[in-house]
């Protein structure tokens, strides 16, 4: 009785590791599936070549590996970078490397808001894809890490405003850092809305000024009178947004309650009156951010080392190599060869455990043990 019940601990724990062997690499193997899948719709969108997306393909998994990323979210998002225009399989895989850095280095953002911000700034400031880490990300975390907001927080504003603020003549600088003080005094999410009806109301975007009642003329004249500042540089053109709240800052303590409040309403609206005076009174901290972006470059190597500087981060190098190993001995017909293979074994075994029950399996593991002994000896 005790040999029996040693044979069914036996073949239960070997039925148990069996069933956990299976499940592994049919999980494995469906996250194989599920990357075909991506593959397969970019096909379609991008008319890419199948040597051009196996490339992409180990592109998106080495990148995966380094960013914290999985293989399928790489994919996914070099599929809608080439959707925006970069369409071969290395500008894509490059785009999609950004947009998991940034994502990686911004707790709080997902990859699809990592592209769309990017892709948003980008085509405002007409800034290549040479330059994204650079121009863009370093200057972002750079700021972020400075101040009381997020890389987050900057990115909303910025997609709210930048092609507003760009078309006025503010550098992405200026901009990140006219948002960063009002955001910093204020805690308002609508700040990037905010910019957007001041640059639209001081440069007559999209006809804002005329629906407030207020021609471009009348608020230029306005504001000269209020505060002695013009809004042009001279004849031909316009000061940037930046510049004439820089000069407006420079006599705001001066001005009456009366003139700063209708300076406020002039230049952003009634809505927007509150973000324009956090922006005023915390004028010195948009003058400091400028200063942080301007040695930005060096701080991003750091700003990455402690992203990767976590268990979660190993544990997902190491699925994704898991999926690498997958990806190479697993493709195309062959894999699902193997899903069939091993989706029957898995019912099988069900079956077997589920008709005998423990001991029926105990003793069928112990016959066919037995029988295999005896294979080739003579009766």
């Amino acid at each position: 009785m005790a040999n029996n019940n040693d044979t069914e601990k036996s073949f239960a724990g070997f039925s148990s590791v069996l069933k956990k062997g299976i499940q592994i690499v049919q999980n494995a193997l469906s996250t194989i599936a599920q990357l075909d899948a991506v593959l397969t719709d970019l096909r379609l969108d991008t008319g890419l070549s199948a040597k051009e997306l196996s490339r992409l393909l180990d592109a998106s998994n080495d990148i995966a590996k380094l960013m914290g990323a999985s293989t399928e979210e790489i994919l996914t998002q070099a599929a809608a970078w080439s959707r925006l225009g970069f369409d071969t399989a290395e500008t894509a895989a490059q785009m999609a490397k950004l947009s998991a850095q940034l994502a990686m280095l911004s707790p709080g953002m997902s990859l699809d808001e990592a592209t769309a911000g990017l892709a948003c700034i980008m085509e405002a400031y007409e800034i290549s894809s040479d330059a994204v880490l650079k121009d863009i990300i370093a200057k972002i975390s750079a700021v972020s890490s400075r101040f009381s907001l997020t890389n987050a927080d900057i990115m909303a504003m910025l997609r709210d405003s930048a092609a507003e603020m760009a078309e006025c003549g503010n550098t992405l600088e200026e901009t990140i850092a006219l948002e960063t003080a009002a955001f910093a005094a204020s805690g308002d999410l609508n700040v990037g809305e905010g910019f957007r009806t001041a640059a639209q109301r001081l440069h007559d975007l999209n006809d804002e000024a005329q629906r407030t009642d207020a021609s471009l003329e009348n608020i230029q004249n306005t504001l000269y009178e209020l505060t002695g500042v013009s809004i042009m540089a001279d004849t031909d053109s316009y000061k940037s947004t930046y510049q004439i709240l820089a000069d407006i800052h420079e006599v705001w303590d001066s001005l009456s309650d009366q003139a700063q409040e209708k300076t406020l309403t002039l230049i952003f609206g009634e809505q927007g009156a509150d973000i324009g005076a956090s922006t005023l009174k915390n004028f010195d901290m948009a003058k400091q951010a400028l200063t942080e972006m301007t040695v930005s470059a060096g701080n991003i190597d750091a700003a990455m080392a402690a992203a990767t500087d976590s268990v979660a981060y190993r544990i997902n190098t190491l699925s994704e190599t898991g999926t690498s190993i997958m990806k190479n001995l697993f493709q195309g017909e062959e894999m699902k060869a193997v899903l069939d293979f091993l989706a029957s074994l898995a019912e099988g075994l069900d079956w077997v455990t589920d008709k005998l029950g423990l001991f029926g399996t105990a003793a069928l593991g112990a016959g066919a043990f037995a029988g295999f002994q005896n294979i080739g000896k003579s009766i």
